[in-house]
């Protein structure tokens, strides 16, 4: 005879027959609250077979219900105690019918809110409605053990022998059971659109929107067993799925900020939709295919364009969603050339996302990167003349957001000739307007400039080759003269005159600096070499001296008397800005004797007769030389030169001139020489060179020593000069 112990053992080896029914006994009730007493204490060594006669004496038609009631308790307290491996290990030997049997009801007494009704696990005749609530003890301790342990279960089957779950459950019933609802009258026919509904809801109570393209919030429990369940289901269901959640998205996306602020949720009702079909495309190749031939991509896209009137943020939501959800497919390589499928066959929505993607802070720089690499790529691919008029646009459109250093770290990580012949399509459009003509404003274009101008100088400051292999000096020249048409038949001299006529050269600025478009001519002349140099150097020379002796014999230059000062300073600041800090050119200058050119408009202006605003016009010259002749000083010893030539006189007059305080709109050294200086490497202008040499002038003026000691003076400072 069975110990009482081991009610299961031999005494119940005939399962299933109606015989065993008198074992009823004290010998069943003993087993049992012994199990009980165990479990309630708990101890934790409860056999394997304990649990195989509690699960034995739960089953359905075979005990009683008093018998059976007890039978549930223990196991209910063992889920309460989230001890289900003995549980799971019973199951799992069990014949499938069995096995199946047991979790049916088990997913009964979930839905009935945890209570064992022997009545509640009987299908109704009638399939009525069913009546939903939610579980009033779902903030309850036990109530969370409760369904840890019967997902614990569900999960071990599932991932033993998932057809016993699906022979069982559909997709509709099996999402009703990851949510925290409870039936209050039961019916087994219940519809996927009841279903899904509350499962959704399930999933959007406390789900956050992430703003992290990994999109790492953390899964749902209940979501990640519904994929898992999607897994191995029927075809048939997986679609009858992303049927339901594809319509839900197209009527969520339309969901107004009112229905939404109702809800008193922060995020969007497509949330939870959303969120299932990216992990169904990035895990289950199955269930991928059927979302891409359902048109997952034209929905997004829908949703991207959604408009609601007043739901501004609400639509922020959503493109931050989908934005998400194309980075995660992009960064996981689930389609290896999505953002070129999107870009050929959804270009207008590619477009806004790459503008958004790359605008937002919460994107990577490798998901930015990709958007950058496919809208660059198109240049080189097949594409239409319409994609790549629009991927150009976008190009441009970083221009005016004034957003180069981020062009320019997309463009320096292409292949070298890749990165030339995108500049090159800047560069070369002279009106920095698309191959596609088409209207800007002055503003617009203004901005378009001065960002391209920027990327250049950026490229000039790291790697210079990379422009001079692309364009000449000519061409850099007439590209600051934008708008200008370049057909090819200017000289270098003529592009050099359209350049110094050109508004980038400021006459009336008193602090030596230069535009933008200007700077970047001079740093590119700057980083070439010496023989490239030398014609841009006798131009300029030439044309000083045109305008020194009132002479066309330069054809390229006009001389306006009247307009002297207006004419000559742009030569003269860009001849300043040029040799600035730059041995090289300075040296080029000094053999080619700009020091003589200097003297020789000095002397020129101190004779010309002129009224007063002309004569001011003349010290503004005259202190342009001034500058020059510093910034030859940190290079080349003008001590001599300066005594033995018309150079100290000049000084001297210039100074004269300031001190009479006569022409007080000259700018004042003492007071001002902070802000000399400017864009880029200008701004280390020297200033106390200019100090110390109208000392030198101020002393020569003052002093009563004779010509020695004064020749020693100005040969001291001047040393400390140059």
């Amino acid at each position: 005879m069975s110990d009482y112990r081991s009610v299961s053992g031999r005494a119940i080896i005939a399962v299933g027959e109606l015989a065993i029914r008198g074992i009823e006994s004290v010998n069943v009730r003993l087993r049992l609250r012994a199990i009980g007493a165990q479990l309630r204490q708990g101890e934790t060594s409860v056999s394997v077979e304990a649990y195989r006669d509690i699960l034995e004496l739960q089953r359905i038609g075979l005990y009683s219900d008093s018998v059976r009631k007890l039978a549930w308790e223990l196991i209910l307290l063992s889920m309460e105690k989230e001890r289900t491996d003995n549980i799971v290990a019973v199951l799992l030997k069990w014949p499938p019918i069995e096995t199946q049997l047991f979790l049916r009801q088990l997913a009964v007494v979930k839905l009935s809110g945890w209570s064992w009704d022997p009545a509640a696990m009987a299908p109704l005749a009638t399939p009525n409605a069913p009546s939903l609530s939610r579980s009033v003890s779902n903030r309850t301790s036990r109530y969370a053990m409760l369904v840890q342990s019967f997902r614990n279960i569900i999960w071990a089957v599932l991932s033993a022998k998932p057809d016993l779950i699906h022979e069982i459950f559909d997709a509709g019933y099996f999402a009703l059971l990851q949510t925290d609802h409870i039936l209050t009258q039961h019916t087994h026919d219940l519809s996927p659109e009841v279903t899904f509904k509350v499962f959704f809801e399930h999933l959007s109570d406390d789900q956050n929107l992430s703003t992290d393209d990994d999109w790492p919030r953390k899964l749902k429990i209940s979501e990640h067993f519904f994929i898992k369940f999607l897994e191995g289901a029927p075809r048939d269901q997986l679609e009858g799925v992303i049927e339901y959640i594809l319509d839900s998205i197209h009527q969520a996306s339309d969901t107004t900020s009112e229905v939404r602020a109702s809800k008193q949720t922060r995020d969007h009702p497509c949330v939870p939709y959303l969120s299932l079909a990216t992990r169904l495309l990035v895990e289950q190749p199955v269930a991928r295919k059927v979302l891409v031939d359902r048109g997952i991509f034209r929905t997004l896209e829908h949703v991207w364009f959604a408009e609601r009137d007043g739901a501004e943020d609400s639509q922020a939501d959503l493109r931050q969603i989908c934005s998400n959800m194309i980075s995660v497919l992009v960064k996981r390589r689930t389609f290896p050339d999505l953002l070129l499928t999107l870009r050929d066959t959804q270009t207008d929505w590619f477009a806004d996302m790459f503008k958004y993607v790359t605008d937002s802070r919460y994107s990577s720089n490798r998901i930015k990167g990709s958007f950058y690499n496919t809208v660059l790529s198109a240049r080189r691919d097949p594409c239409s003349t319409e994609i790549q008029f629009k991927m150009w646009q976008l190009i441009l459109g970083e221009l005016d957001d004034s957003e180069e250093e981020r062009l320019w770290a997309r463009l320096i990580a292409l292949p070298r000739n890749e990165m030339q012949e995108n500049l090159r399509d800047l560069i070369t459009s002279k009106t920095l307007q698309c191959p596609l003509k088409f209207t800007l404003t002055e503003n617009k274009l203004r901005t378009r400039s001065n960002s391209l101008f920027r990327l250049l100088l950026a490229i000039l400051s790291q790697n210079p080759s990379i422009l001079h292999d692309i364009m000449d000096i000519r061409a850099f020249a007439l590209l600051v003269v934008a708008p200008y048409e370049d057909t090819g038949e200017l000289n270098l001299d003529h592009a050099l005159a359209a350049f110094f006529g050109s508004p980038s050269l400021d006459s009336t600025d008193h602090h030596f600096r230069l535009s933008l478009p200007a700077t970047a001519f001079a740093e590119y002349l700057r980083c070439l070499g010496i023989a490239q140099l030398r014609p841009v150097v006798l131009y300029m020379l030439d044309a000083l001296q045109a305008f020194m002796l009132g002479s066309t014999a330069l054809p390229t230059v006009t001389v306006y008397q009247e307009t002297l000062a207006s004419c000559v300073q742009p030569y003269l600041r860009f001849l300043f800005r040029l040799i600035h800090h730059h041995q090289p050119l300075s040296d080029i200058f000094m053999q080619s004797g700009v020091i003589e050119v200097l003297e020789g408009m000095w002397v020129s202006w101190g004779l010309r007769p002129a009224n007063a605003a002309q004569s001011e016009s003349s010290t503004a010259l005259s202190l342009s030389c001034l500058m020059i002749v510093g910034a030859l000083s940190l290079y080349h010893n003008l001590v001599h030169r300066a005594i033995s030539s018309k150079l100290g006189d000049c000084l001297l007059e210039v100074r004269l001139r300031q001190k009479g305080g006569k022409y007080h709109q000259i700018v004042r050294y003492d007071n001002e020489m902070s802000h000399i200086g400017g864009i880029g490497s200008m701004a280390g202008l020297e200033a106390p060179i200019l100090d110390l040499v109208l000392k030198v002038v101020d002393s020569k003026m003052s002093s009563s020593l004779d010509s020695q000691v004064h020749l020693s003076q100005f040969e001291n400072l001047l040393d400390i000069l140059s």
